[in-house]
């Protein structure tokens, strides 16, 4: 009796020691303390396996809280991206808006009046009118196009065209800007160039995207365009746009492709734009079945290539 009193005792009171343990570790765990473990508890029976399910509860809780912050700041990130999408678009379409009426309203008044017409003043201000309607029908091309990307409706329509004559199509719709800010255009022979079967329009909107931005962000440089079959991928071709601009760092080249968001939360206030213009480029040259990259360096200009195969329909088969 003597010694069943005893081991009793003991018993009780390593149980007892073990339960005070486990109610330390739950309330801890309780009031939030994740990082809390149950780790001074010996038993490999019961009390052990329950010590072991909070420990791995707490494991799971902590992990499951960390994804929602992750996911909220991550929201919170897009939403302040978007809302200030919204301002730059606002500004953007304003900005045009206001031109077209200005100038259609000085033209009412120079109709009105019974002096004659200036037709040189005249021509001028219809040439800025018809300007500012392009930049707003851009500006409304691209977030429809953008809008039709995200809701997966975006398709192509393939034809057969030359990649070189497209590109100095664009290039030459270029010149007033390139003028503006005194930027000299060097464009490579691109005869050479097999003819591409994809769809022509987006990749004539690509290369417009490319060449818009390396103007915008380059004054008194050079920008180079440059294309070639690669060697070790038949099929395929590669275009590059190099400027000399203000360039980016290695932060803002992971976010560059990104919609809503620009390389610099200044780059809307001191150069305009809204941002969508790489986003689109980027989706558009997924869809025809090849990528696009970048590589920059602060104040030593940017390097956007450009990798198409020939047919998307080969690039899917061999995906």
């Amino acid at each position: 009796i003597l010694l069943t009193t005893i081991l009793g005792f003991f018993l009780v009171r390593y149980t007892n020691t073990s339960l005070k343990r486990l109610k330390t570790g739950t309330r801890r765990i309780g009031s939030g303390d994740l990082n809390y473990r149950i780790d001074n508890i010996d038993d490999t029976g019961e009390l052990g396996e329950l010590a072991d399910a909070f420990n791995d509860m707490s494991d799971k809780l902590r992990n499951a809280i960390y994804d929602v912050r992750q996911a909220k700041d991550a929201a919170d990130e897009a939403n302040a991206a978007k809302s200030i999408f919204l301002a730059n678009v606002s500004h953007e379409l304003r900005t045009p808006l206001n031109a077209i009426i200005g100038y259609s309203e000085m033209l009412q008044d120079e109709l009105g009046d019974a002096q004659e017409v200036d037709k040189g003043q005249l021509s001028r201000d219809l040439d800025k009118i018809v300007l500012s309607g392009r930049q707003l029908l851009t500006l409304i091309n691209d977030i429809l196009d953008l809008s039709k990307i995200e809701t997966g409706k975006m398709s192509l329509h393939c034809e057969t065209f030359e990649p070189g004559q497209i590109i100095a199509l664009v290039c030459e719709s270029l010149v007033p800007l390139l003028a503006e800010k005194q930027n000299r255009l060097d464009l490579a022979d691109m005869d050479h160039l097999p003819v591409l079967y994809n769809d022509a329009t987006k990749f004539r909107q690509i290369f417009t995207n490319l060449l818009s931005n390396a103007c915008k962000f380059t004054e008194e440089g050079v920008i180079t365009v440059t294309a070639q079959e690669m060697a070790e991928r038949p099929g395929w071709l590669e275009f590059t746009v190099e400027d000399t601009g203000i360039g980016m760092d290695k932060e803002q080249q992971s976010r560059v492709f990104e919609a809503f968001v620009q390389a610099d939360s200044s780059t809307s206030a001191n150069y305009g734009g809204t941002g969508l213009g790489l986003a689109i480029s980027r989706d558009f040259c997924e869809l025809m079945g090849g990528k696009i990259t970048v590589e920059s360096e602060q104040g030593a200009g940017s390097t956007f290539t450009v990798v198409l195969p020939s047919d998307p329909e080969l690039a899917r088969a061999g995906a």
